[in-house]
């Protein structure tokens, strides 16, 4: 605990002040982040309404997606609601987890001019609030939101412990990502201490897949294609894919993985038609030592992290996978 305190006296200097000085003086607040949520989002979301109840203020979850069924055992995950023609009535806007405010879709129509803040770990965040704590070391948004509960004074009740855990579980692939630090494993530890079941809360999020997803996953690994030298896997995802399995895009997560477990495989991705109309899906998974995939991601208006972004393009997938393609041998030259 002594470093753990040593830690928040150092976030105190940064923006996580202004943040907390927004959020006392404001009575109400909307709480979002990016299109097709995952553990990370949806975690640090419910982590923040936790902070905003004890703190006795207003709030409402507005995302542009439903979260994912796996999630449905998390407590409150039903006050998470998308976007209507009704009319909501808040001070502040807090952004999570959300390099860029496209990403938040029909939302942006709703935050309309309110302020903005945007809290966040990619490394791309554009920086679009009017209170911005981007924090690339963080392993996650959760564990950023740690940092925010524990400025604020927040009780770390079982709740929020659970929220800011699962937030950190998912964005570092289970504490086996590059982004796992020392100080994420401390916090971690304070959290299990609390009463999370690591267990429990793993077999809910990495074993409890639908039918849909392992069909859908057996169709995309048909698809897989290894470069002549080793260093590229990719593979596709159609629309007809989706169909024929009766999935949705939730079911796809972490599909990006298995052509990276692949022994030489340097940079892998996924091509997939199931975005808007007219445009192309492309994830990027690398070894960080080998290529910054973000800087690819970014070259075509996407962004995220070193290891792990993504980018919609305008084209069909044989179009697009040649301008990308292009890039990533590029980078690993």
């Amino acid at each position: 605990m002594n470093y753990l305190k040593k830690y928040m006296e150092i976030k105190k200097t940064m923006p996580i002040k202004k943040i907390c000085e927004v959020i006392r003086k404001n009575k109400s607040f909307l709480i979002t982040s990016h299109y097709e949520p995952e553990g990370d989002s949806l975690g640090s979301q419910l982590a923040m309404a936790e902070m905003l109840r004890q703190l006795g203020k207003k709030y409402i979850i507005v995302d542009p997606d439903k979260p994912p069924a796996r999630y449905e055992f998390l407590k409150n995950i039903k006050k998470i609601e998308q976007p209507s023609k009704k009319y909501y009535d808040f001070d502040v806007a807090l952004v999570l987890d959300c390099p860029v405010m496209e990403r938040i879709r029909d939302v942006a129509e709703v935050i309309g001019k309110k302020p903005i803040v945007n809290i966040d770990h990619h490394i791309s965040n554009r920086n679009f609030g009017v209170v911005n704590y981007v924090d690339p070391k963080a392993s996650s948004a959760g564990e950023i939101m740690y940092a925010v509960a524990t400025a604020l004074g927040c009780r770390m009740n079982k709740d929020l412990a659970a929220y800011i855990y699962l937030a950190m579980l998912t964005d570092t692939g289970g504490f086996r990502y590059s982004n796992t630090t020392a100080n994420t494993m401390r916090i971690v530890a304070e959290l299990v201490g609390l009463g999370i079941n690591p267990k429990e809360m793993y077999e809910k999020i990495y074993e409890a897949h639908s039918l849909a997803s392992r069909k859908l996953l057996g169709m995309c690994l048909n698809t897989l294609k290894v470069s002549s030298d080793g260093k590229i896997a990719w593979m596709y995802l159609t629309k007809a894919m989706f169909k024929k399995a009766g999935a949705t895009a939730h079911d796809a997560e972490n599909f990006v993985n298995f052509p990276r477990f692949i022994e030489g495989v340097k940079i892998a991705m996924i091509f997939s038609d199931n975005a808007k109309r007219g445009f192309t899906k492309v994830n990027f998974r690398s070894n960080e030592s080998w290529a910054n995939v973000n800087k690819i991601a970014t070259k075509f208006g996407g962004g995220g992290h070193v290891s792990a972004s993504g980018c919609v393009v305008k084209g069909d997938i044989k179009t697009v996978e040649k301008k990308i393609m292009k890039e990533v041998r590029a980078a690993l030259v």
